[in-house]
Protein backbone atom coordinates (compact mmCIF):
# COMPACT_ATOMS: atom_id res chain seq x y z
CA UNK A 1 0.00 0.00 0.00
CA UNK A 2 2.69 2.48 1.01
CA UNK A 3 4.43 1.60 -2.47
CA UNK A 4 1.28 2.33 -4.32
CA UNK A 5 0.93 5.66 -2.32
CA UNK A 6 4.57 6.78 -3.83
CA UNK A 7 3.70 5.59 -6.64
CA UNK A 8 1.30 7.98 -7.24
CA UNK A 9 3.16 11.02 -6.32
CA UNK A 10 4.62 12.95 -9.03
CA UNK A 11 8.15 12.48 -9.73
CA UNK A 12 9.06 16.60 -9.36
CA UNK A 13 6.70 16.08 -5.39
CA UNK A 14 8.99 12.85 -4.71
CA UNK A 15 12.51 15.42 -4.64
CA UNK A 16 10.71 17.87 -2.33
CA UNK A 17 9.10 14.86 0.04
CA UNK A 18 12.96 13.59 0.24
CA UNK A 19 14.64 16.72 1.54
CA UNK A 20 11.55 17.39 3.82
CA UNK A 21 11.83 14.04 5.78
CA UNK A 22 16.13 14.34 5.63
CA UNK A 23 15.31 17.47 7.67
CA UNK A 24 12.70 16.18 9.69
CA UNK A 25 15.07 13.36 11.14
CA UNK A 26 16.87 15.50 13.97
CA UNK A 27 20.03 14.58 15.58
CA UNK A 28 23.67 16.05 17.43
CA UNK A 29 25.12 18.37 15.16
CA UNK A 30 27.70 17.19 13.20
CA UNK A 31 30.25 19.35 13.82
CA UNK A 32 31.65 22.33 16.29
CA UNK A 33 31.36 26.03 15.46
CA UNK A 34 34.08 27.75 13.14
CA UNK A 35 36.38 30.49 13.48
CA UNK A 36 36.69 31.47 17.26
CA UNK A 37 37.66 35.06 18.35
CA UNK A 38 38.51 37.16 20.84
CA UNK A 39 38.60 41.00 21.55
CA UNK A 40 40.13 42.38 25.08
CA UNK A 41 37.57 44.74 26.32
CA UNK A 42 39.36 45.25 29.19
CA UNK A 43 41.64 43.68 31.82
CA UNK A 44 38.15 41.90 33.11
CA UNK A 45 36.22 41.36 29.88
CA UNK A 46 36.78 39.81 26.36
CA UNK A 47 34.06 39.49 23.52
CA UNK A 48 33.90 36.20 21.75
CA UNK A 49 32.71 35.72 18.87
CA UNK A 50 32.24 32.45 16.47
CA UNK A 51 30.58 31.25 12.93
CA UNK A 52 27.24 29.75 13.22
CA UNK A 53 27.43 26.28 11.55
CA UNK A 54 26.96 25.59 8.14
CA UNK A 55 22.62 24.33 7.60
CA UNK A 56 23.91 20.96 6.56
CA UNK A 57 25.53 20.83 9.70
CA UNK A 58 23.44 21.36 12.11
CA UNK A 59 20.92 18.14 12.11
CA UNK A 60 18.26 20.03 13.43
CA UNK A 61 17.30 23.22 15.01
CA UNK A 62 19.91 24.84 16.72
CA UNK A 63 18.66 25.93 20.51
CA UNK A 64 21.70 27.52 22.62
CA UNK A 65 25.19 27.03 22.11
CA UNK A 66 27.55 25.67 25.17
CA UNK A 67 30.65 27.48 26.49
CA UNK A 68 32.93 25.91 28.48
CA UNK A 69 35.98 28.20 30.51
CA UNK A 70 38.57 27.23 32.21
CA UNK A 71 41.31 29.49 34.04
CA UNK A 72 44.94 30.11 34.51
CA UNK A 73 47.76 27.50 33.58
CA UNK A 74 46.58 25.29 36.40
CA UNK A 75 42.78 25.51 35.09
CA UNK A 76 41.62 26.04 38.28
CA UNK A 77 38.54 26.45 37.83
CA UNK A 78 35.68 26.03 34.91
CA UNK A 79 32.55 27.77 34.14
CA UNK A 80 29.89 26.64 32.02
CA UNK A 81 27.76 28.73 30.14
CA UNK A 82 24.24 27.87 28.15
CA UNK A 83 23.10 30.72 26.16
CA UNK A 84 20.38 31.40 23.20
CA UNK A 85 21.32 31.29 19.11
CA UNK A 86 20.12 34.70 19.04
CA UNK A 87 23.99 35.54 19.01
CA UNK A 88 27.26 34.53 18.03
CA UNK A 89 29.12 36.52 20.16
CA UNK A 90 28.81 37.38 24.15
CA UNK A 91 30.74 39.38 26.50
CA UNK A 92 32.68 37.57 29.14
CA UNK A 93 32.96 39.53 32.22
CA UNK A 94 34.08 39.23 35.72
CA UNK A 95 37.25 37.71 34.64
CA UNK A 96 41.09 38.13 36.60
CA UNK A 97 43.14 40.11 34.86
CA UNK A 98 47.07 38.84 33.77
CA UNK A 99 45.31 35.48 33.53
CA UNK A 100 44.92 32.78 30.69
CA UNK A 101 41.77 31.29 29.87
CA UNK A 102 40.54 28.37 28.09
CA UNK A 103 37.10 28.40 26.43
CA UNK A 104 35.49 25.72 23.90
CA UNK A 105 31.80 26.25 22.34
CA UNK A 106 29.24 23.71 21.52
CA UNK A 107 26.36 23.71 19.50
CA UNK A 108 22.95 21.90 21.06
CA UNK A 109 19.60 20.99 19.46
CA UNK A 110 16.92 19.22 21.07
CA UNK A 111 18.15 15.99 20.87
CA UNK A 112 21.61 16.85 22.43
CA UNK A 113 24.92 18.78 22.12
CA UNK A 114 27.65 18.28 19.19
CA UNK A 115 31.06 18.51 19.18
CA UNK A 116 33.19 20.95 21.46
CA UNK A 117 35.43 23.61 18.82
CA UNK A 118 39.26 22.84 19.61
CA UNK A 119 39.90 25.52 22.66
CA UNK A 120 40.88 28.80 22.04
CA UNK A 121 43.13 30.39 24.00
CA UNK A 122 42.78 34.37 25.22
CA UNK A 123 44.78 36.30 28.02
CA UNK A 124 43.70 38.97 30.12
CA UNK A 125 46.04 41.96 30.49
CA UNK A 126 47.13 43.78 33.72
CA UNK A 127 44.89 46.29 35.28
CA UNK A 128 45.20 49.37 33.05
CA UNK A 129 47.02 47.98 30.40
CA UNK A 130 44.44 48.26 27.82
Amino acid sequence: MCFDLLLSIPHSKIATLANILKYSIFTVPSAAPATTAGHVINSTSVLLLWEPLPEDKQNGDIIYYTLVLSGNENHDYLISYNFTINSTLIELSTLKPFSEYNVSIAANTVIGMGPFTAPYTFYTPEDGMV
